[in-house]
């Protein structure tokens, strides 16, 4: 029980850094961005976000847990990026990359996905091909990957 003046809380709000929320890191030509989007709520704010920003032509790097519902996560960013990489997460609750690769292939209009089990290698095929690239769906992705970047 203490006050916090209006003030404090604006300047809080305004200085907040989230790691691995809308985080953005550049490396060599590519902008990626790691944002753990872990839930259909999540998913629809990170699309939502990439259509307003002009970030559509970007490559998706997808991994889930297999706890999760994917399939909602993936109908949400599917329509707001170009093409899709999924992976599997290092973790034992990892959904496998071609699990994640036949759900991501079965939304309407979703033409251009690939699965590469290993994260890293996702994520290096993403770069290559892309100039903008997104990494979401787990923040058991984001941590390892947002490593390798830093």
């Amino acid at each position: 029980g203490f006050r916090v003046d209006a003030q404090a809380v604006r300047e809080g709000l305004e200085s907040v850094h989230w790691p691995g929320r809308l985080e953005r890191i550049r490396t060599g030509d590519t902008e990626i961005l790691l944002d753990a989007a872990h839930n259909p709520a999540g998913a629809r704010a990170l699309a939502s976000y990439l259509r307003e920003s002009g970030w559509t032509d970007a490559t998706l790097v997808f991994g889930a847990m297999h706890d999760k519902d994917a399939r909602g996560m993936l109908e949400a960013l599917a329509p707001a990026v170009r093409r899709i990489i999924c992976t599997t997460a290092p973790t034992p609750r990892a959904e496998a990359a071609d699990v994640l690769a036949q759900a991501a292939a079965a939304v309407p209009g979703v033409s251009d996905v690939k699965a590469i089990p290993e994260p890293a290698q996702a994520l290096a095929s993403a770069a290559a091909g892309s100039r903008r690239v997104v990494v979401a769906g787990s923040i058991f992705l984001i941590g390892p990957l947002r490593g390798i970047l830093r």
